[in-house]
């Protein structure tokens, strides 16, 4: 090989390995794809003294939907000391119903619930409260708090302001204590449920799914058999590829406010076998004679277990492992994670984000199978989070497989309080952009996302930051993204037999205005989008690939001319430097 050729050769190589390099090469922090958001609107009315804990759906046709609860402070008494579940919606982000109760529970329980709704626009409720709104007969506060189940209903999008139009209340709790709940639906119109409830063990947490619009559920299976677990601040994903991902709290069975650690389950059948990986934190003992099993569990007194139902426990990642403080300790368990939450994005890389409960600061875990996950890496841009027993953080990916973190904490540099949104482009985050600053000081966010590219976010304020706030009203904002506007192709959840469709119709009570943003978010919907970047896109207009491709096109071409003329040169063997 003469010297010319194989110089040439080199160059052709180096120019390939740099185009091949690009769409890998990133800066440090991405740029925001969110615009604006608009003005927050209070969703609950002067009226009600606690308003908090809600959750929202969103489907592409603009409607908007919100649940949240909302109690009396402790005002009233006997068979009045109640906390409702509300319900509001608007139809074009302009005007919201007046909200209307849709079940009830005991005061000193919050009415934790989960909405979401389907292709098709029917809604999907859990909630925790009773059956029914009248109050049950062993109801006689202080003397007997009645039922403390979770219950499921459904409901066409355009009629959830009549309580009659929900289909009947479906128990999903077996025992006589439930709390928390997540639920989600699949591509195949599948709805997944997570929730935690007393067992004979303690707290646990249990799945279970339905194909049939909530008519019959699956029987329900531990995600957790060994531990006592934090009976809220569990969270459900369903990818795209409709994978579920859940993570949750261990806690210690003598002191049940202290994580221990945290834990992450995934199943890639549709529910059928788990895998779960320890995420951090004291690795969790197994409580003599604990062993959860599918369906109503029995003690199996004097036996341990490990793994998820029989299967395997996958492939643990203890990256900081620490010693079990004594027995009798309340002391903090240092690196575990706390308010844990899970997103995937676009190319099925999967986000752990949590608060640790030593430094408070946010952090974050990447994992491209869920077995195997980088070490924790600070979010970039904040400085730390809350330490409240009740907050949590909420992700949901956009159509361009971006992931949206929404989360309470005080930005770099400052000492403001403040909600704030993070977006992960699929290599880095940017810095967070403030939503809405304390005081009064939010807590609880909860986002859905509709059109694939608009976020809804809503959360409750409270007057102080401490655990012993007083809530002072529930609120929603939304933004537009720089994703492509798209309609979900998903399967819609079958309508159950018991209840027939229901017409489409305005819902009553769509006469309450509330603030928004100067250009109305009904014009935002229905006006155009702003460019929809793809992901090498986005990649071209790093500063460092604006120069390398260009470098790399220019030695290609010339390294391609060169071998053009050797060809046509019947002396190139013997031409020498």
């Amino acid at each position: 090989m003469t010297r010319r050729k194989a110089l040439i050769q080199v160059g052709l190589l180096v120019a390939a390995l740099a185009l091949a390099a690009t769409p890998f090469i990133s800066p440090g922090v991405a740029s925001a794809s969110v615009g604006t958001w608009s003005t927050p609107a209070k969703l609950s009315t002067s009226d009600m003294k606690w308003a908090w804990f809600p959750s929202v759906a969103a489907d592409d046709s603009g409607n908007v939907h919100v649940v949240f609860s909302n109690g009396n402070g402790g005002l009233a008494t006997g068979r009045f000391d109640v906390n409702e579940l509300r319900y509001t919606r608007t139809a074009n982000g302009q005007m919201w119903s007046d909200p209307n109760d849709l079940a009830v529970v005991t005061s000193s329980d919050a009415m934790r619930n989960s909405i979401t709704v389907d292709s098709a626009g029917r809604l999907h409720l859990i909630y925790k409260g009773w059956g029914s709104l009248e109050p049950p007969p062993n109801f006689n506060p202080p003397n007997g708090l009645g039922p403390e189940d979770l219950w499921y209903m459904s409901t066409a999008g355009t009629s959830g302001q009549s309580v009659s139009s929900w289909s009947p209340a479906k128990r999903i709790t077996t025992s006589t204590v439930g709390y928390y709940a997540d639920l989600a639906i699949d591509s195949h119109g599948v709805l997944h449920l997570i929730w935690t409830e007393i067992d004979q063990f303690g707290w646990g947490i249990y799945y279970a799914h339905s194909s049939n619009g909530g008519t019959t559920w699956s029987e329900r299976v531990p995600i957790d058999t060994d531990h006592m677990v934090w009976w809220f601040r569990a969270h459900l994903n369903v990818d795209s590829a409709d994978h579920l991902h859940i993570v949750w709290e261990v806690t210690d069975p003598e002191y049940l406010s202290r994580t221990l650690g945290s834990l992450y389950a995934e199943s890639t059948d549709g529910g059928q076998t788990w895998t779960r990986v320890f995420m951090g934190g004291q690795v969790p003992q197994t409580i003599p004679g604990l062993k959860r099993t599918a369906g109503t569990p029995q003690p199996t007194p004097g036996s341990q277990t490990s793994g998820l139902a029989g299967k395997p426990s996958g492939t643990p990642q203890p990256a900081q492992q620490t010693p079990a403080p004594q027995a009798g300790s309340n002391a903090r368990v240092p690196n575990a994670p706390q308010q844990p939450a899970i997103g995937v994005d676009g190319t099925g890389q999967r986000i752990f984000v949590y608060r640790d409960s030593d430094t408070t600061r946010i952090l974050y875990r990447l994992s491209l199978d869920g077995s195997f996950w980088s070490p924790p890496q600070p979010l970039p841009g904040v400085r730390i989070g809350v330490d409240r027993p009740y907050d949590i953080y909420d992700m949901v990916t956009d159509s361009a497989g971006h992931v949206h973190l929404a989360f309470v904490g005080f930005a770099d540099g400052s000492e403001t309080e403040s909600l704030m949104l993070s977006e992960w482009d699929g290599r880095v985050w940017t810095n967070p952009q403030v939503v809405v600053a304390a005081p009064p000081f939010p807590e609880y966010p909860k986002l859905a996302i509709s059109n694939g590219n608009r976020l809804h976010l809503v959360w409750f304020d409270g007057d102080i930051t401490t655990v012993d706030r007083v809530p002072v009203g529930v609120y929603y904002s939304s933004a537009l993204t720089s994703a492509p506007r798209v309609t979900s192709a998903a399967r819609a959840v079958p309508i159950p037999a018991i209840q027939a469709p229901t017409p489409l119709a305005v819902p009553r009570g769509l006469n309450r205005r509330v603030p928004v943003t100067q250009v109305a978010l009904s014009q935002q919907l229905a006006g155009g989008m702003p460019p929809s970047p793809d992901s090498i896109s986005n990649r071209l207009r790093d500063p460092a690939i604006a120069i390398l491709v260009p470098a790399a096109v220019i030695v290609l071409v010339v390294g391609i001319v060169a071998l053009k003329t050797l060809e046509l040169n019947p002396f190139r063997r013997g031409d020498r430097f």
